[in-house]
């Protein structure tokens, strides 16, 4: 997983306090996934930390969870509320993509 602080630059953690606040103050996050014919799909979602890795919860049949079941591949970008060159960049694969009602 790569997580980028964009004020900075700087490659961080999850951990991190900058990062962390990102992830759990209300802020929107953009997702994007590949669609079947590898072409993005980025939707604006909420996001927050649960047991210390982000979580976006969805319903099922929406497109890129969708996605998601067929490529785990995903790019996350959360932008501070109010400041949005302040942001955090998530790259990685999703582990689950289940779990939506135990989350909200």
């Amino acid at each position: 997983m790569l997580v980028r602080l964009g004020n900075s630059g700087r490659m961080a953690t999850l951990t991190d306090p900058e990062v962390h606040k990102l992830l759990t103050d209300p802020n929107f996050a953009v997702i994007s996934t590949f669609n079947r014919d590898a072409t993005a799909h980025s939707t604006v979602v909420w996001i927050d930390l649960q047991d210390g890795l982000p979580a976006i919860n969805s319903a099922r049949g929406r497109i890129w969870p969708s996605n998601l079941e067929r490529d785990p591949r995903v790019t996350v970008v959360v932008p501070e509320s109010g400041n949005e060159y302040n942001f955090v960049e998530i790259r990685g694969t999703v582990q689950e993509v289940d779990g939506a009602d135990e989350h909200i």
